[in-house]
């Protein structure tokens, strides 16, 4: 009974999406799951435009850095770092994560501009750490091409990306965040990229991840206006 029950809301949900594509309106209810850092910057305000443009469509976004079994917790739609390897899921790539060597204005003021890896040596940094991940150490390629592993001098490690991004400001430390943390503000000049030229080892994306089945529209429009705001972040490197 619980299989037909399953098979009965599929089929409910695949007749409601081509009665989407028939009309401008949007109704209904959409569930979503993001990073919380991806959630505020990119996610809410993409939701929030979409519901004011349509208010007879609800969403419900919850933010949060645990493990969300998406298809289990009846979530329509994620934005999360990784990409899924379950078969009953699918994954869409909306930016190739990079990490970054930033600092304010004032602590080049302070400590002048580091032309080399070995220069940063000897700077204070602060770090970021989540569930065993940190950026305290990262890998690099060297000019002849081989890999290399770098620490930071960072006496400060903190799991919140907003207090980071704050303490960063003040000057004291530099810090290694990501193209989706870090590109508006050094394209506005509040922060400014140290070493351009570095190519720091990564292998992570930005993902927006559904269940394998008709993608409400709502859904797919989301997902189109997160990803061009993301587009924003790729830096050259």
């Amino acid at each position: 009974m619980y299989e037909h029950a399953q098979q009965l809301n599929e089929l409910v949900r695949n007749v409601a999406a081509i009665t989407e594509e028939k009309t401008d309106s949007l109704s209904g209810t959409l569930r979503i799951t993001s990073a919380v850092y991806i959630g505020r910057k990119f996610v809410f305000p993409a939701v929030e435009a979409l519901c004011d443009r349509y208010p007879n469509l609800t969403v419900d976004l919850q933010l949060s850095d645990a493990h969300v079994d998406i298809i289990k917790e009846r979530f329509d739609l994620a934005f999360r770092i990784w990409k899924p390897k379950d078969v009953d899921l699918i994954g869409q790539n909306l930016l190739d994560v990079q990490f970054i060597i930033a600092a304010a204005p004032s602590f080049i003021e302070k400590y002048g501009t580091p032309d080399s890896i070995e220069a940063l040596q000897s700077l204070p940094a602060i770090a970021y750490s989540r569930k065993g991940h940190t950026n305290k150490s990262f890998n690099y390629p060297d000019e002849a091409g081989k890999c290399r592993s770098f620490s930071l001098n960072a006496n400060l490690v903190i799991n919140d990306a907003e207090q980071l991004s704050q303490s960063v400001a003040r000057g004291e430390r530099y810090f290694v965040p990501t193209n989706f943390m870090a590109a508006e503000a050094i394209r506005q000049g509040q922060l400014i990229q140290l070493l351009p030229n570095l190519k720091i080892s990564v292998q992570e994306s930005v993902y927006a991840v559904y269940p394998n089945r008709a993608l409400p529209k709502a859904a797919r429009m989301l997902i189109q206006e997160v990803k061009q705001s993301l587009s924003a972040c790729h830096m050259s490197v």
